[in-house]
């Protein structure tokens, strides 16, 4: 078997999914109250649909610009 020597078979630099557009996503577990999470059920990607409006608000905007 040829590879990395690392044992894990098959593993290779740029093996996977690509970053998206912004990066890679971290997984978040959040509360919601039902009617916001049926609204969010709505939505074709609930993820990219809370990330999208975050960055479009002025809070996040603000933020990024300081942090950078």
């Amino acid at each position: 078997m040829s590879g990395t020597g690392k044992g894990r078979g098959g593993a290779r630099a740029g093996a996977g999914r690509p970053a998206g557009k912004y990066g890679r996503k971290h997984p978040l577990t959040v509360k919601l109250t039902k009617d916001v999470l049926e609204f969010l059920k709505t939505r074709e990607s609930r993820g990219s649909y809370i990330d999208d409006n975050i960055r479009q608000s002025q809070e996040f905007r603000q933020w990024s610009s300081e942090s950078a």
